[in-house]
């Protein structure tokens, strides 16, 4: 977990990495191509998240501003970031999905707000640096904890949902 100076650090070193264009190298790696119906609803959502925040597509400043507060860990007081050792499987995948589902329950329960964030795991080298995570660790995500602002444009914006149908198949027995 990063609050404080240790998220500074952190912020400043990520802060860096971006305005330089240092490519991601996060541990666990992301699809070279996405499935084409994935690809396609996850253009929909960054240009309806756009969008909501009045950012127009060929606006670069305000995508790069809007892209540096990810870097930033959205400005919030504390950044946790689950890991798996390295020796385990992709079943693993699963109970920490389940472990940061329900973090992020039970932050709710208490009346913190939570963001899970791909982005703040793209250079594991500075989380490894600043907090001293081991090289037997696969910095998964991190999840960032606060008080959310519902006024911030990033909160007015729900994604579509595609119907249940499309997701779940329901079969008889």
């Amino acid at each position: 977990m990063a609050s404080g100076k240790k998220l500074e650090a952190l912020r400043r070193a990520y802060l860096q990495s971006f305005v330089n264009h240092e490519p991601h190298t996060q541990d666990l790696s992301t699809p070279k191509v996405w499935p084409k119906y994935i690809e396609n609803r996850m253009k929909k959502s960054f240009a309806e998240s756009f969008k909501s925040m009045g950012i127009v597509r060929d606006d670069e400043a305000a995508r790069y501003k809007n892209w540096k507060n990810n870097y930033q860990f959205f400005g919030a007081p504390v950044a946790i970031f689950l890991c798996l050792d390295h020796s385990l499987t992709d079943w693993s995948l699963i109970d920490l999905g389940m472990f940061a589902n329900s973090l992020m329950l039970a932050a709710k329960a208490h009346g913190l707000d939570s963001a899970p964030a791909a982005s703040s795991v793209s250079y594991p080298h500075h989380i490894r640096n600043v907090l001293g995570v081991p090289d037997n660790q696969k910095i998964i995500v991190s999840i960032m904890i606060g008080y959310a602002d519902p006024e911030h444009p990033y909160n007015q914006y729900v994604s579509s949902r595609v119907p249940i149908e499309e997701v779940v198949h329901f079969r008889g027995i």
